[in-house]
């Protein structure tokens, strides 16, 4: 239906029940019931249903939008339906969903005009701090698949974007502008872990060696030079410093 459209127009997805995994340009978006999504048909967009769903969408034409509303253009991304005209929205969406057959004869102009303006009301509410970005829910989703593999030696870029179902492409892209890539947050979490564990004296009688391959290191060469580089000591001489410091505290 979407690809027999002659002109192009923003999708706005209520999920009801179940999981669904939407993906379009750089960002990742996993669905549950509640969610509230808007994407926009002129670029390519992929829907993984993720376990079995029910979902109403909204098919708003650009041109519709530019009269009601004086733009075409509506953000893309999550809604925040937690409160607000976002809630509105998707209980709207969910009541009309249920009861659509009552408007098919009559009503059907002032149902769009309705509806529309809850849309436009909820993307107004939340244009400030409310509309969840799809990029930060991205890197929010690699913070957490990082901290629950990070210790794992054959973790990489790579295999985190299998994880999530993405490019790699879209997984660095996800980080652009800030400060960082995925590669430097998996062996900060690992040079953290690490120098955690040297400064432990219950973990004195393990080697460095042990240390560092334990926390995803591949090597302990590697794990010194970037132990060194980022904090300025070899990974033995801070733990003979943390134990002196520890042995003058006592």
């Amino acid at each position: 239906m979407a690809r027999a459209d002659s002109g192009d127009f923003y999708g706005i997805l209520a999920l009801q029940k179940g999981r669904e995994r939407v993906r379009q340009d750089n960002w990742s978006v996993e669905m549950r019931p509640g969610d509230v999504l808007i994407w926009d048909s002129a670029r390519p967009i992929r829907f993984d249903v993720l376990e079995s769903i029910e979902k109403a969408t909204l098919l708003v034409p650009k041109h519709r939008l530019a009269e009601v509303a004086g733009t075409p253009v509506l953000p893309s991304g999550r809604v925040n339906t937690t409160q607000g005209f976002g809630a509105l929205l998707f209980d709207r969406m969910r009541g009309v969903s249920n009861q659509i057959s009552d408007f098919a004869t009559v009503g059907t102009p002032q149902l769009e005009l309705a509806l529309l303006r809850d849309v436009l009301n909820a993307v107004g509410d939340m244009r400030s701090n409310e509309m969840v970005s799809a990029r930060q829910a991205l890197r929010e989703r690699v913070e957490r698949v990082i901290e629950a593999r990070f210790q794992d030696q054959d973790f990489a870029p790579a295999v985190l974007a299998d994880m999530l179902g993405i490019s790699v492409r879209a997984l660095n892209k996800a980080f652009e502008n800030s400060g960082t890539t995925v590669a430097m947050k998996i062996r900060e979490r690992r040079l953290h872990a690490a120098k955690t564990d040297l400064g432990n004296p219950d973990l004195l009688r393990c080697s460095v060696t042990q240390i560092c391959l334990t926390r995803g290191f591949s090597s302990v060469e590697h794990f010194s030079r970037s132990f060194r580089a980022r904090f300025g000591i070899s990974p033995r001489d801070y733990r003979s410093q943390a134990c002196a410091e520890r042995s003058k505290a006592v």
